[in-house]
């Protein structure tokens, strides 16, 4: 079982990264319209579900209640593209909140359903949807950076969140 803190160190990561990403964006605006093709989100929208990717899930498992995930989106349905770093701060400032106030025992033995995921321990659970959606479309997000023009970004900005410069 991954341990909670580490768990959090990972969202944690994935939320700077996002961060990091959502900055190349910059001047390019037109990129927050991008949409690859008529099915998919705008790149606006893949920022909306973002920040819904890690208390989205968590609360929605920890009360067993996953009507709580309109709730959140509904909290993200207005945000702009200037909010995003600011409201993935939060998502993971409530993230580590919440954590704090889940014990061991809860982390480890209660038994949630997870979409695609079945029903799985609550800690597990989390990693399977928290961080592996937070990392999925983060992925993304690179992509549609990429697909608006910035060249100049690599696997390190995506990985890492940092700008490598080779040379």
């Amino acid at each position: 079982m991954i341990p909670r803190t580490a768990l959090l160190d990972a969202i944690a990561h994935e939320t700077d990264v996002c961060i990091h990403l959502h900055e190349k964006l910059g001047e390019l605006t037109d990129g927050f319209d991008y949409r690859p093709s008529e099915k998919q989100r705008t790149t606006l929208e893949l920022m909306r579900y973002l920040a819904t990717c890690v208390r989205g899930p968590l609360l929605s498992m920890l009360n067993d209640d996953w009507s709580e995930y309109g709730k959140i989106e509904e909290r993200v349905a207005e945000m702009t593209p200037e909010d995003f770093p600011e409201v993935m701060r939060e998502q993971l400032a409530e993230a580590r909140e919440v954590f704090e106030g889940i014990s061991d025992e809860t982390f480890a033995s209660k038994i949630v359903k997870a979409p695609g995921a079945g029903t799985l321990p609550l800690g597990v659970a989390l990693m399977r949807t928290c961080y592996v959606w937070l990392a999925a479309y983060r992925h993304e997000l690179f992509l549609r950076v990429k697909a608006a023009g910035r060249e100049d970004i690599n696997t390190a900005n995506n990985w890492a969140g940092v700008d490598w410069k080779r040379g």
